[in-house]
């Protein structure tokens, strides 16, 4: 009685420790005269726009001040408007404003100057434009993405596809994609590939597109990844080579991602893992011609790859790894719809190392180490600075790809709970775990360990480095903003839904009910 007493102390010192922390600070609160049912921000948070179909209102976003109110029923004679829209992302961050006239039946389109409410005539659907794309570098790696740059040639490769066939593609569908590549150089290509929408934004960073598609640009090709791949020259755009498989399990209803990992390439070769029905097998493709090389032995059915890398002509593939499923439910008696996501781990637990020339298999983590099992471990893994970092359920180790022998093992500590994700950040290692974050350096030195509670699902936003803690992933409504250089928790907010952050990620906007508030995270 006296241990459980002891552990339950100890429990509330952990929890107490997090939840001392001061709240973040307030900027500014206010309430606004107008029912919050639809809400938007601009990038910077400069303005902020609440309302319903009757009325809605801009609030400065640096005072907290209401700029105006638009009552349609006062401005245009009707009892409501269709829809109404904050177009931040175009050119004069105008409001568009759709009604129907009194005793019409045609919609009419109006825009509203953002500062002053005012409708501005010399402002329509064919004089819009969009504002110019800023490229920001990812802090950590995405599944999907829409545009790269390449270093080697200072060129930036964008997507461009028409925002219609985004819709109702969650099981899948053939899009007209154009690739257009600036900088060094300059050339357009269109090429047609099939592709798959995210069914709901649940658990996905802002960073992640609502199309799973990646493109990546390395050893002069451009590497267009969806339900297949397209290689491209990245000097004249041209195509070398396609080919298609399976990269997402997806229907109207549910989707599952992650069985299958992204394509990794070196100098010479693509290397794929290959799920579609007769294949099941990892590939190694001629970079230049799509030719295959070698097949592995086939895989089994209920085999996941999370991962695949390739260092020093090795090939590295991480067995078992979190699968989101996401759903959409439809409730026939209320005609609502409920959206769905959870990130679940499935698969066996393993590292399999090939050789990259001729695919033999060279060694894995279920034999090498027997004792410490990776069977146990739920970990992503990462290769840095000449070495496989990876992660038992207790230790990190970092090893030879080419042999495993063991440079470095650390202890995680159990600050941190089952460790569930690697990233590189600062030139440190950082450790995401169930239950907090650790650091370590390059040469095997741990920077510290530090308890966050429960970890839900963490996210970049800008520099700040958010973590959302709570009970459970269907309500997720209390964060912190986590320093990943020194381990220490900045502040924490709980009972806040969907906050807008701008684009630094010091400062968000929250809104409960009619009361907005900014808050500074730093």
């Amino acid at each position: 009685m006296k241990t459980k007493n002891i552990i339950l102390a100890a429990c509330l010192v952990i929890g107490q420790s997090l939840f001392s922390q001061n709240e973040f600070k307030k900027e500014w609160e206010t309430k606004v005269d107008v029912e919050n049912k639809w809400n938007s921000c601009n990038a910077d948070l400069s303005m902020v726009i609440v309302g319903d179909l009757k009325a809605f209102s801009m609030v400065d976003g640096t005072t907290g001040k209401t700029l105006w109110t638009f009552n349609a029923k006062e401005r245009l004679g009707v009892k409501s408007v269709e829809d109404w829209t904050f177009l931040w992302a175009k050119e004069g961050d105008p409001v568009e404003v759709i009604y129907n006239k009194p005793k019409e039946d045609t919609k009419t389109t109006i825009y509203l100057d953002s500062k002053t409410g005012e409708i501005n005539s010399s402002i329509t659907e064919s004089t819009l434009k969009d504002k110019a794309a800023k490229s920001k570098k990812n802090k950590t790696k995405h599944t999907f993405a829409t545009s790269t740059i390449d270093e080697a040639s200072k060129t930036y490769i964008e997507l461009y596809f028409k925002d219609k066939f985004l819709k109702n593609s969650c099981a899948g569908n053939t899009f007209d994609v154009t690739i257009k590549a600036s900088g060094s150089y300059s050339w357009s290509t269109p090429i047609k590939a099939k592709a798959v929408t995210h069914i709901n934004r649940l658990l996905l960073s802002d960073e992640d597109p609502d199309i799973m598609m990646n493109v990546l640009a390395k050893n002069d090709k451009v590497f267009i990844i969806y339900e297949g791949i397209t290689v491209l020259d990245i000097k004249t755009g041209t195509v070398l080579w396609t080919t298609t498989f399976d990269l997402v399990e997806a229907g109207m209803t549910s989707q599952e991602i992650g069985k299958c990992p992204l394509p990794t390439v070196d100098k010479d070769a693509v290397y794929l893992c290959d799920l579609s029905k007769g294949e099941k097998a990892i590939k190694k493709l001629d970079i230049n011609t799509g030719a295959l090389l070698w097949k592995s032995d086939k895989l089994d059915n209920g085999d996941v790859i999370s991962e695949l890398s390739v260092t020093n002509n090795v090939l590295i593939a991480k067995f078992g790894g979190y699968i989101r499923k996401a759903k959409s439910v439809y409730n026939a008696n209320n005609g609502a719809t409920t959206q769905i996501a959870k990130n679940i781990y499935e698969g066996s637990s393993d590292i399999k190392v090939y050789d990259a020339s001729n695919g033999k298999q060279l060694w894995t983590a279920g034999t090498k180490f027997t004792d410490d099992k990776f069977s146990k471990s739920e970990c992503s893994i990462l290769i840095g600075d000449n070495s496989l970092i990876a992660c038992s359920a207790k230790n990190i180790y970092y090893l030879d790809p080419a042999t495993g022998n063991v440079k470095h093992k650390i202890e995680l500590g159990k600050e941190i709970g089952k460790p569930q994700y690697i990233f590189e950040y600062d030139k440190n290692y950082i450790v995401k775990g169930e239950e907090g974050i650790a650091s370590f350096s390059t040469n095997g030195s741990k920077n510290y360990a530090t308890s966050t509670n429960k970890v839900l699902f963490t996210e970049f936003k800008g520099d700040a480095y958010i973590v959302w803690t709570g009970k459970d992933t269907d309500d997720m409504n209390e964060f912190i903003r986590f320093d990943l250089n020194s381990g220490k928790i900045l502040g924490k907010l709980k009972g806040c839904y969907v906050p807008r952050f701008d684009l630094s990620g010091n400062y968000f906007i929250r809104f409960n009910n009619e009361t907005i508030t900014k808050h500074q995270t730093m």
